[in-house]
């Protein structure tokens, strides 16, 4: 069975048989590496003075957008903090607004954004970026309060604008 899988393979490779080829999308728009890091929008103290928790140094993961993880003490709660300023950005937004979740419209930052409180996520458009705040894992702070958190990190991050992070 094995010589017949073989000599098939061996056929269609020497007969010059391919799949058809998509165009491919330039490198950079899909390599995470190439995207400017999140830990640019909010530094460690800001995130400790509005969250009112100490936090860790934000770290960079590899995740589609690239996103920083900020770990809050005590309890270990993550905070997640991103942007994305491609096309998959505004998609993720209406995406998420439109995902089920009960939405609230927020006021203040961006040109528009809204809170999962489900989720403890912000999303704002500003401009053609799409900024996400999220809280996760244990003591997320209650949801009015980590709704004020996420809405005040977002301004810093957008009043401010990017910068390079103090550690």
């Amino acid at each position: 069975m094995r010589a017949i899988v073989a000599g098939l393979l061996l056929a269609l490779a020497v007969s010059g048989c391919r799949a058809r080829e998509e165009p491919a999308a330039p490198a950079s728009s899909w390599d995470i590496t190439a995207m400017p890091d999140p830990c640019r929008l909010l530094t460690r103290a800001e995130v400790s003075r509005v969250v009112g928790r100490d936090a860790e140094a934000g770290v960079r993961l590899a995740s589609w957008p690239p996103l920083c993880e900020f770990v809050l003490r005590p309890d270990s709660t993550l905070l997640y903090v991103g942007d994305d300023a491609g096309a998959t950005g505004r998609q993720e937004f209406d995406q998420m607004r439109n995902s089920g979740s009960e939405a609230e419209a927020v006021y203040g930052v961006g040109d528009e954004a809204y809170w999962l409180p489900e989720l403890t996520s912000l999303h704002v458009m500003n401009g053609a970026t799409h900024l996400k705040v999220v809280f996760a894992g244990p003591g997320v702070p209650a949801a009015a309060r980590a709704r004020e958190a996420a809405t005040a990190l977002a301004g810093l991050a957008i009043l401010d604008g990017p910068r390079t992070p103090i550690r």
